[in-house]
This record gives C-alpha cells, sequence and structure tokens, in this order.
C-alpha cells in the first residue's frame, strides 16, 4: 500500500515532489499499488521509488530516471519507457506487454517472470540482467545487449534478432528454434541445453563458446565464426555452415550428418569419433584437422584441403575424395573401401594398412607439387590403383660399414633431388635406422613396380652426392650448415609431419666409419690420424669440463640430443684445439659434433628420436 503522505506530495505536482525528495534525500517514497496510469511523470524524480504493484498503464516515462527502482508486479502495459535509465530495476512479474522499449538501459534490472508480449524493445541494454522465465517468442529484437546476463529458461523462438550481444552470457533451457537474425554476437557464451533447431543466422559470432547438451541440427550458420568453440553431448547433424570459420575447435564425439561445410576454415580441428556421415566437405580446409577413429561414411571432401590431417581408423566409405589434398596425411587403418579418390595428392602419405577395396580412381598425385599425374597419359584400370597401393611399397638401403654424420642429411637430400626428377615414382625418405652393426634408410615408391628403378636411382644420387663432397669442400661446409640449422630447427615445437628417426649408437672406435671418404680426406689434409682421432675419443670421456658439463646435462633431464649438442659442443671444441691445435674450424665442428652424436647417444638411452 502506498504512503499516504508520500503520496500526497506526488499529488501536488512535480515540483513540490522534486523539493521534498531534494529536502528528504534519505526517505525512500513508497507509492505501492498507487494508480497512476496515463499520467505523465516525465518531470517526477522516481529513482528508488517502491511501486511494487503500482498501475502505469498507458503512462508516460519517457527519458525518465528510474534506477534503482521497485516496480515488482507494476502494470506497465502501453507504458511508454523510450529513453528510460532502469538500471538495477526490479521489474519481477511486471507487465510490459505492448510498451514501448528503444534506447533503454535495464543494465543489472531484474526481469524475471516479467510479461512482455508485443513489446518493442530496440537498443536495450539488459548487460548483467536477470532475464530468467521470458518469453521473447516472435518478437523482433534489435541492438538489444544480453552481456554477462543471466538468460534462463528463455523462448526467443521464431524471433527476429538484428545486432544482438549475447557475449559472456549463461544461457540455460533458452529456445532459439526458427529463428532468424544477423550480426549476433555469443562470444565466450555458456550454453546449457539450447535449442537453435531450424534458425537462420547471418554473420554470427560463436568464438571460444561452449556448448553442452545442445541442439543446433538444421540450423543454417552462414558466415559465422565459430572458432576454437567446444562441445559435448550436442547435435550438429544437418547443420548449414557454409563460408564459416570453425579452426581450432574441439568437437569429439559429434554427430555432423548431412551437415553442410562449403568453403568453410576446419583447420586444426579435433573431430575424433565424430559423425560425419553424408557431410558435405566441399573447398573446405581441414588441414591438420583430426578425424581419427571418425564416421566418414558417404561424405564429400571434393577439392577440400586434408593435408597434414589425422584420419587415421576413419570409416571412409563412399566417401569422394576427388581433387583433395592428402599430403603427409595420416590414413594408416583408414577404410576407403568403395571411395573415390580421383586426382588425390598422397605425397608422404602414411598409408600402412589403409583399405582400398574397390575404389574409384583414375589417376593420382605423388609428386611434391601436384602436378604430375600417376600414371601419365592413361587412366587407372578397374581394380589397378588398389592393387599398386594396397600398402607403401618401400626400399632398404643398407650401411655395410657403419653411417658417418653427414649420411642422414645426404639421404634426406637424396629423396629431394629424386623426388623432383622424377615425381611419378614417388621416392621419399620415411627413415633412418642406425642402431645395429647395418644401419638402413628406408624409402617409399609409388608402386612395387617401381621398386627396382628407385633402387638403383638412390645408389647413384648417393654416390653422386658423396662426389660432390670429395670435390668441393664447400659442400662439406653446406652440409655443416643445414645440419646446424637443422638442429636449431628441432628445439622448436611444430605440427607433426613425416620424420626421419635417428638411432644412436654407444661410442667406440669406429666414430667416423662408414662412407666417410669425404671426411677422411679432410683429415688428412689437416694432418690428424686415424690413431690420433681414436686417442682423442677415448681421452675425452675423462675431461673434467665434459664430465661436468655431463652431469648437469643429467640433472636438468634432457631428453633429446640436440639439447646436449648445444650444451656439451663448447667444451667438445675446447678439448679438439687443446689436442690438435690450431685447425680448420668446420672440420673441428664436424668431428666434435660426430663425436658428440655417438656420446649424446651413450648418455641419453640406445634410442634418440629426432624430427625433421
Amino acid at each position: 500500500m502506498a504512503n499516504q503522505e508520500h503520496l500526497s506530495y506526488l499529488g501536488r505536482g512535480s515540483t513540490v515532489w522534486n523539493n521534498w525528495r531534494h529536502e528528504n534525500p534519505k526517505i525512500i517514497p513508497s507509492l505501492g499499488d498507487v494508480d497512476l496510469r496515463f499520467r505523465d511523470l516525465r518531470a517526477y524524480n522516481l529513482k528508488n521509488v517502491l511501486l511494487v504493484g503500482a498501475t502505469l498503464k498507458n503512462a508516460d516515462l519517457r527519458d525518465l530516471d528510474l534506477k534503482g527502482a521497485n516496480l515488482k508486479d507494476a502494470d506497465l502495459s502501453f507504458t511508454d519507457l523510450s529513453g528510460a535509465d532502469l538500471s538495477g530495476v526490479n521489474l519481477e512479474r511486471a507487465d510490459l506487454s505492448n510498451s514501448r522499449l528503444h534506447n533503454v538501459n535495464l543494465q543489472e534490472g531484474n526481469l524475471r517472470f516479467a510479461k512482455i508480449e508485443n513489446a518493442s524493445l530496440v537498443n536495450v541494454n539488459l548487460c548483467q540482467a536477470d532475464v530468467r522465465e521470458i518469453d521473447f517468442s516472435n518478437f523482433d529484437l534489435k541492438e538489444v545487449v544480453f552481456k554477462d546476463a543471466e538468460v534462463q529458461s528463455v523462448s526467443f523462438e521464431g524471433a527476429k534478432l538484428e545486432s544482438l550481444d549475447f557475449s559472456k552470457a549463461l544461457l540455460f533451457h533458452v529456445d532459439f528454434s526458427n529463428a532468424c537474425g544477423n550480426k549476433i554476437d555469443y562470444s565466450k557464451v555458456e550454453f546449457d541445453t539450447t535449442n537453435f533447431q531450424n534458425t537462420n543466422f547471418l554473420d554470427v559470432n560463436f568464438t571460444e563458446s561452449n556448448f553442452f547438451r545442445s541442439d543446433l541440427s538444421n540450423a543454417k550458420f552462414r558466415n559465422a565464426d565459430l572458432n576454437d568453440v567446444k562441445a559435448v553431448d550436442t547435435d550438429f547433424s544437418n547443420i548449414d555452415l557454409a563460408n564459416s570459420d570453425m579452426s581450432f575447435s574441439n568437437l569429439f564425439a559429434i554427430s555432423f550428418k548431412s551437415a553442410r561445410f562449403q568453403e568453410c576454415d576446419l583447420k586444426y580441428c579435433n573431430f575424433r569419433e565424430s559423425d560425419f556421415s553424408s557431410a558435405v566437405l566441399e573447398d573446405v580446409n581441414l588441414e591438420e584437422a583430426d578425424f581419427s577413429d571418425a564416421q566418414i561414411i558417404s561424405a564429400s571432401f571434393v577439392n577440400s584441403n586434408l593435408r597434414n590431417a589425422n584420419l587415421r581408423c576413419a570409416d571412409l566409405r563412399y566417401s569422394n575424395l576427388s581433387n583433395t589434398d592428402l599430403r603427409y596425411a595420416d590414413l594408416r587403418r583408414s577404410v576407403l573401401s568403395q571411395a573415390t579418390l580421383t586426382g588425390v595428392l598422397l605425397r608422404g602419405s602414411a598409408r600402412f594398412n589403409w583399405i582400398i577395396d574397390g575404389v574409384e580412381c583414375e589417376y593420382v598425385f605423388f609428386d611434391t607439387e601436384g602436378k604430375t599425374r600417376q600414371p601419365t597419359n592413361r587412366s587407372f584400370q578397374p581394380g589397378e590403383f588398389e592393387r599398386l597401393y594396397r600398402s607403401i611399397p618401400t626400399i632398404e638401403i643398407v650401411f655395410e660399414q657403419g653411417m658417418n654424420l653427414f649420411d642422414p642429411l645426404l639421404l634426406s637430400v637424396v629423396g629431394q633431388e629424386l623426388g623432383k626428377q622424377y615425381p611419378k615414382l614417388g621416392i621419399e625418405l620415411l627413415s633412418i635406422d642406425k642402431r645395429g652393426l647395418h644401419p638402413q634408410a628406408i624409402y617409399g615408391v609409388a608402386s612395387d613396380d617401381d621398386k627396382e628403378q628407385a633402387l638403383e636411382l638412390v645408389v647413384s644420387e648417393y654416390q653422386e652426392q658423396i662426389t660432390a663432397l670429395k670435390e668441393d669442400n664447400s659442400r662439406l661446409h653446406e652440409l655443416l650448415r643445414l645440419s646446424l640449422e637443422t638442429s636449431n630447427a628441432l628445439a622448436a615445437p611444430r605440427p607433426a609431419t613425416k620424420s626421419i628417426t635417428v638411432q644412436g649408437s654407444v661410442i667406440n672406435s669406429n666414430v667416423l666409419q662408414g662412407d666417410g671418404n669425404s671426411i677422411h680426406q679432410e683429415l688428412e689434409k689437416a694432418g690428424i690420424t686415424r690413431q690420433q682421432l681414436e686417442k682423442f675419443v677415448a681421452d675425452i670421456q675423462n675431461e673434467q669440463e665434459l664430465i661436468k658439463a655431463t652431469q648437469e646435462l643429467q640433472e636438468d633431464d634432457i631428453d633429446t640430443l640436440q639439447f646436449a649438442v648445444e650444451r656439451l659442443q663448447p667444451h667438445l671444441e675446447k678439448a679438439f684445439n687443446q689436442q690438435f691445435g690450431t685447425k680448420p674450424q668446420k672440420l673441428l665442428k664436424v668431428l666434435s659434433k660426430e663425436v658428440l652424436r655417438h656420446l649424446g647417444a651413450d648418455l641419453l638411452g640406445d634410442q634418440t628420436d629426432l624430427e625433421v
């Protein structure tokens, strides 16, 4: 009930009312259940006034300052509140139906259970407001801010939404089904049990949002930004995300059945164990995306980029991968039965135990640039591709007398040179194993029919590289530079690509055995005999500074050889200078690094994997 004294001041007009309020700033006027319908109250100071249950129907409250007022259960239907400041106002269960709310500030307001049927909301600030249990169905909302708001059990079904800001809000049990709109900001929103079925949004931003138990089936989000989104127990089936960005998102075990992703950016996404059956992913960037163990039956990847993607154990039966870039992709144990593979780029792809029964394939590309088709002047016969490429054909190069420091680099160069010269053969270095008495290098080739020719070319090219080293000392220096650059690159994190496994061995007097003729030639030029070198190898393990550095290395628990190189090499070079005097610096670096490689293997274990 209204306080009669307070009501009497109100009845005397705005001047008396405002003067009374100015003289009594500590009094909070109580005007509960008062009837002020059709009144023009624009000149009244109504801040912090108690208007619980008041009737303000058809009142004129334009540009009025109502901050902190309590309008719980008030009737504000057909009221014009344009330009009013309602920040912090309590409108719980208030009737705002058919009211006009243009350019209104409702920040931190309480609208829980408020009735807003047919109200007009344009440029309304609901930042940090409580808007639980409100029905915005079929509303036309423009420039409304829900930032940081708690939006719970609210319906926007069929609403037209333009330039709304939901950033950082909590949306729980919210229904957007059949809504449409554009320029909506949902960034960093927590969606819990939210319904987006059959929505149609343009230029919507979901960056860094989280979806839990939500339904986005049959939604259409054109030009949407879903960068770095996470979802759990959420349905994306039949969603249309054309021209959208979903890169870096974590969408593990999600249903994307019949979804459409034309011209999207999905790089680095985690789609492990997700279902893309009948999905359309054409002209899509899927570089380094993870589809391991995913269901991708009857999907279309035409003209898409799957370079370095993880498709291990994925089920791609009946899918269309025409003209898809699969360079360096992991296809191990993937199932591509009845798939279309015409025009795919397969350079560097891992295809161990892939299943390609009944695939349709006219030609493929094994060269680095994807320009030289295989076969060159014809198409594969039915079953031919399956017969040739059921598994990766390989050839082995065995080093009967061991390897020297430069052999891994030379072998890599051999693979690169032959890959350029003979692209249809698909020659590439797969691994180097330096364990045991007979190290070996493994090269992959395009087909079993190419093995003999590829083997001859690899041996010939390797010999030519060795000859070039003997004849040109600058070539030795160049390889050293490449070696040091590679060592520096190894310390930097990088996406997983193809690797060369370099296996260490225990230090012994055979440090420089192997082909090694070019190094032996340099030793002779420098006047260093093999006996001197072997004595140095035996003595260096007792060198005190090296022992100290080794202890520090072990205490630091450094487990990769490239860090050992950086830590121990200065001590080794000093020992070389003391033993042999001033010698050509490039030779000292070569020898010290060679000794260090073996010493590092002894210190760090028999197997040290280096990615090159």
